[in-house]
């Protein structure tokens, strides 16, 4: 697995229209990450269930979510989590090319 750093990709991408985009980008080229089997609590397992079948997920893509969520948001704190988390959720609809040009209106 390739390794990244981070704020060399971000300030190595001065043409990205903001700062944005360069997170963005960083988020799609982390797209290949290991499995790596973890310990975690029956305490964190339990709160993750529920959330998990809300989401039609399974439990540890919940707690997974989480974790990138979380990262997210330490590594970015003048951003909102909502607006973090829409930005997570923009990045997995690229992967899945589910991708259209914004029509802004006249």
């Amino acid at each position: 697995m390739a390794a990244f750093d981070q704020k060399a990709i971000i300030s190595g991408h001065a043409g990205c229209k903001n700062r944005i985009s360069a997170i963005m980008l960083l988020l799609l080229q982390k797209a290949f990450i290991m499995a790596v089997p973890l310990k975690l609590s029956d305490e964190l397992i339990e709160i993750a269930k529920p959330h998990a079948t809300a989401k039609n997920c399974s439990v540890p893509k919940q707690i997974e979510y989480w974790a990138r969520l979380g990262k997210a948001v330490e590594e970015n704190p003048e951003l909102p989590v909502q607006f973090i988390q829409v930005t997570l959720l923009a990045v997995e609809e690229a992967k899945a090319g589910q991708l259209a040009e914004y029509q802004f209106s006249s």
